[in-house]
């Protein structure tokens, strides 16, 4: 089905194409034709009849015409001079230039069409057997990336406390945080066996600490414990990552960028975020952000510098714009990062610890779905929440916010978590 599509897709650009070809064709010969008309311009009838017979009588060879320049040579009898040639000339490659930055642009479009169904195709084709086989393929290509990395690696440990073991369902999940992980603390507790209503008194007694809601059934362990649990046989040891840039997007617009507390922007006191980071950045990189930004862009009007509207109430100020963060994130070692936007590699001890299942954010519908089929959970997926439906950060979304970083900022940005996109096989695009 998804050949068929894409072949009839690419025969319409096709014919699109044709069409503009031969349009520019028509164009060239229209504009040719009319410098032929100026060059030979046809004789009146009264200068016809004024002619003598003779005229009329000539040979053959004569009559033919001789073959004219088309662009005539430089003297005082030419009708056409320099400045028309060289505008002939320049619409000439003007044309050209056209014509082939539209087959560039197309040829574009279909490879990312072709790219699009095929990751469709694959999406909608996850079966139990390509299911294993991309783990293998996830697992695998980390196991390299490690090795590759040792030196590195070396420098890092097992952080046993950000881990959550389910000893009956022998799961162990790391949680990343801003990827789908306030939707697995509840999942675990279904998973864990217990009832929507008890999911319910779970939620009501811990409402904003989903970490405390997922400890109900998974307590903290220590690293020996970790270490000899993550040995035993059959173990599913579960890590789902996202995009390193629309992580940190999504980390800084829930945290950072939008008012928190009982009181919004009327009353920063309760907002844990803007009192531990949000206030520091402000002091920190406010003046050298009106230096490079007009002091219209802080304005109201302007969604206090937030590259998108956030509603009434939502903003003030005093909270930090997108690149006030990012340069306090090239300032700050990364061991000091806060949970929400420290790389995934390094939450989770990635290299130290032997998980089997990597998902990935973009696809967790479909790839959350075999996981608990793999795990003989099938019957509790109509609970399972798919973060997904709840609007997740779009490319289109994460370029706006990176249009205010300069590229040098960005290459920075990319060297910090540039062992995510690596370990993850995640692509970067400047």
């Amino acid at each position: 089905m998804s050949s068929t599509v894409t072949a009839s897709w690419e025969f319409k650009l096709h014919r699109k194409r044709r069409i503009k070809e031969a349009l520019i064709v028509i164009l060239t010969v229209i504009t040719l034709s009319t410098l032929l008309i100026h060059r030979f311009p046809s004789s009146s009838n009264a200068e016809d009849e004024e002619k003598p017979a003779e005229f009329f009588s000539l040979t053959a060879a004569s009559q033919a015409p001789q073959p004219q320049p088309l662009f005539p040579a430089e003297d005082e009898n030419a009708q056409i001079g320099t400045s028309s040639r060289r505008k002939i000339q320049h619409y000439s490659d003007e044309l050209v230039r056209q014509t082939q930055a539209n087959n560039d642009a197309m040829r574009i479009e279909i490879r990312h069409k072709k790219r699009k169904l095929e990751r469709a195709r694959k999406i909608k084709e996850l079966d139990g057997l390509n299911f294993y086989k991309l783990m293998l393929s996830r697992r695998s290509h980390l196991v390299e990336s490690c090795h590759e990395y040792l030196d590195v690696e070396k420098k890092t440990s097992l952080q046993a406390a950000n881990f959550y073991v389910i000893q009956e369902e022998k799961l162990i999940w790391c949680p990343v945080y801003k990827a789908a992980s306030s939707t697995w603390m509840q999942n675990i507790l279904y998973i864990a066996g217990h009832n929507q209503q008890m999911v319910s008194e779970i939620r009501s007694k811990y409402p904003q600490q989903p970490n405390e809601q997922g400890r109900v059934v998974a307590p903290e362990v220590k690293k020996s414990f970790l270490q000899r649990f993550e040995k035993k046989g059959n173990v599913n040891k579960l890590l789902i990552v996202r995009h390193p840039f629309h992580r940190l997007v999504s980390g800084f617009r829930d945290k950072l960028e939008r008012c928190h507390g009982p009181n919004g922007c009327e009353d920063l006191n309760f907002d844990w975020y803007y009192k531990i980071y949000g206030h520091r950045i402000v002091k920190s990189y406010r003046k050298k952000a009106l230096k490079k930004f007009p002091i219209e862009y802080f304005d109201e009007g302007n969604n206090f510098g937030s590259p998108v509207p956030l509603g009434d109430n939502a903003r003030s100020e005093k909270l930090p714009i997108f690149w006030e963060f990012v340069q306090f994130l090239i300032d700050s070692p990364v061991e000091d990062y806060d949970e929400h936007w420290k790389p995934q590699h390094l939450l989770c001890s990635v290299c130290h610890f032997s998980f089997n299942y990597i998902l990935h954010f973009e696809n967790l519908q479909q790839e959350q779905k075999e996981f608990l089929k793999t795990i003989g959970k099938e019957n509790i997926s109509e609970f399972i929440q798919n973060p997904l439906n709840s609007g997740p950060t779009t490319e289109d979304l994460v370029s706006k916010y990176f249009s205010t970083l300069d590229k040098d900022d960005i290459l920075k940005l990319y060297n910090i978590y540039k062992l995510d996109f690596i370990y993850f096989q995640y692509h970067f695009k400047n």
